[in-house]
């Protein structure tokens, strides 16, 4: 009976081993170079410091009390540059796409990113994440909607919804806004000192 037991742990051992090595490898990291999303990541402080400014502005053209002083508004630059570090924002989704994605789908996903193709759709997506190609987006983009043929506008709708891309959008402004209205009613040092 032990030397069933001690063959069974032994086989048992063999077959997680080998289990455990013939397990795709995961291919995270290339696939978020490959796909464009690093270099996206780069981009998002700069891109929350424009909206943070535009919106600064604006709210000083209606005499919006709520408006940062300049000490605030350092205060709150550098919950940006944190909170928006490159390399957090990474780390969070490296973590997420191990979790939602299995390593063959990563494989089948860098197989198409590397095709023509996929090539040119990174190269689309790096490009539209930076200031000036996300203004002219925004300025241009309702135009060519509605200049789109139907039957390529369906294939454009189709395409969102298989992404869920407007749920995830809309998903990432819910949590960029709340997060910056929490952080801009937190106490700063100085309403601290001061008592207010």
């Amino acid at each position: 009976m032990k030397n069933f037991l001690t063959r069974w742990f032994f086989l048992a051992a063999l077959l997680i081993a080998s289990g455990a090595n013939g397990a795709e490898p995961r291919r995270t990291d290339e696939l978020m170079e490959k796909s464009g999303l690093n270099k996206q990541f780069s981009h998002m402080q700069d891109q929350i410091r424009a909206g943070a400014a535009q919106a600064a502005e604006q709210g000083k053209a209606r005499k919006d009390p709520s408006v940062l002083s300049e000490q605030d508004d350092a205060l709150f630059a550098r919950a940006i540059a944190t909170a928006f570090d490159p390399g957090t924002i990474q780390a969070g989704m490296r973590q997420e796409m191990e979790r939602l994605l299995a390593a063959s789908d990563e494989a089948d996903v860098l197989r198409w990113l590397s095709s023509d193709l996929g090539r040119k759709f990174t190269r689309l997506e790096e490009d539209a994440g930076e200031a000036t190609a996300m203004a002219r987006i925004e300025r241009e983009g309702p135009k060519l909607l509605q200049a789109l043929p139907k039957e390529r506008m369906d294939r454009v709708r189709r395409f969102v919804d298989s992404m869920r891309a407007s749920e995830s959008t809309a998903a990432t402004m819910i949590n960029v806004t709340t997060a910056m209205l929490m952080g801009r009613r937190f106490p700063t040092p100085r309403r601290i000192r001061s008592g207010c």
